[in-house]
């Protein structure tokens, strides 16, 4: 039992797995977590990014749109491209762009209209 409490300790997964977070104890973090407790996966940050471009369309429809976000996630959005792009299309997003900036976080990101 102490050895589980202390391997738990170090890092463990989230009860709640359909959220995609992780959890980490304060005392051997492996993720930078802020102070939070947490860090959110790539992936659940990249599907955040997706409903934000869902609803940027539908507020600005046939305008270009724009997702500045952190390397890794530009990475993961180019990597699915081909199952993105063709949903994105179906619900009003055609043109996306995707620019990777390095001084956003993971979980930081901007999605907005091009003129």
């Amino acid at each position: 039992m102490v050895v589980l409490a202390a391997a738990a300790a170090r890092f463990m997964a989230s009860s709640m797995a359909g959220t995609r977070w992780a959890s980490c104890s304060k005392e051997r973090c492996s993720r930078p977590c802020h102070g939070h407790g947490r860090t959110r996966t790539t992936d659940s940050v990249a599907y955040e990014v997706l409903r934000r471009i869902e609803r940027e369309a539908a507020a600005a429809p046939g305008k270009p749109i724009l997702v500045r976000a952190a390397p890794e996630v530009v990475k993961w959005l180019e990597a699915h491209d081909e199952e993105v792009r063709p949903g994105l299309a179906r619900r009003g997003a055609a043109r996306v762009q995707f620019e990777a900036r390095s001084e956003f976080a993971r979980e930081g990101f901007d999605v907005g209209t091009l003129p």
